[in-house]
């Protein structure tokens, strides 16, 4: 754990995660006897954590995108702007009832052991692709007749 001796300020994310006891010593001195106190402190580690959807950019009839998570589990995931069918606990998405446009996915951890924390977004293209009727003409070509020699 990093503590300052002199103030008792602690350094949570140059720390080691861990529990730790802490003792404020005040020294004898002008007739009093010395005075000592403790107090444990829990340092947590940070959620650790990313997701990723592999096979972005989509297809509105592509069915469901799965997301590739990883890290800490537990939080929720949401997206920006409206019009992406996600489901909130496990980030699959809806392609088909989905409209097209490009998301940010954000999966956020609720707060705990002194965290609270919204982490990495991954940005979300959904592609539609429609048929359109050819602009080039078609032609019919009459049979050709080839006379044999």
């Amino acid at each position: 754990m990093t503590i300052d001796p002199a103030t008792g300020t602690v350094t949570p994310n140059t720390s080691t995660p861990g529990t730790y006891t802490v003792t404020y010593t005040i020294a004898a001195g002008g007739g009093c006897p010395v005075f000592s106190t403790n107090t444990t402190i829990t340092i947590t580690p940070a959620p650790n954590m990313s997701i990723m959807y592999n096979g972005s950019p989509y297809c509105s009839n592509a069915g469901t995108a799965a997301v590739t998570q990883m890290g800490t589990t537990g939080g929720t995931y949401s997206a920006a702007p409206a019009g992406l069918s996600i489901n909130a606990t496990t980030g699959a998405v809806t392609l088909g009832t989905s409209t097209p446009g490009t998301y940010t996915v954000t999966y956020t951890i609720p707060a705990g052991g002194g965290c609270g924390i919204t982490l990495p977004q991954q940005p979300l293209p959904l592609l539609l692709l429609r048929l359109q009727p050819s602009a080039i003409p078609v032609r019919h070509i009459a049979p050709m007749q080839v006379p044999l020699l």
